[in-house]
């Protein structure tokens, strides 16, 4: 996706800094960067203990990570959508 999103702003008559398009997509990454760090400390704080009590604990988090996936999930969708001209 990096290499796309180089490839996008690289054209000539591509996307500026300044676009709406470029903050849209600058949201969408920083959301989908703190899902995968979420993600890889449920997976640390959770995964590798043989209990599953931590499960419970940790239940706001899930659903902060979920909620933040299913944005970055609908914005990416709506910035494909927007590029393409669907």
């Amino acid at each position: 996706m990096l290499n796309t999103f180089r490839g996008y702003f690289a054209l000539p008559g591509g996307a500026s800094f300044g676009d709406t398009l470029f903050l849209l997509i600058f949201i969408h990454a920083m959301i989908g960067v703190t899902v995968l760090i979420l993600g890889i400390y449920l997976i640390g704080a959770w995964g590798f203990r043989k209990e599953t009590q931590g499960c419970f604990k940790r239940k706001k988090i899930m659903i902060t990570t979920f909620s933040l996936w299913m944005v970055a999930i609908l914005l990416g969708v709506a910035i494909y959508i927007w590029v393409t001209g669907i």
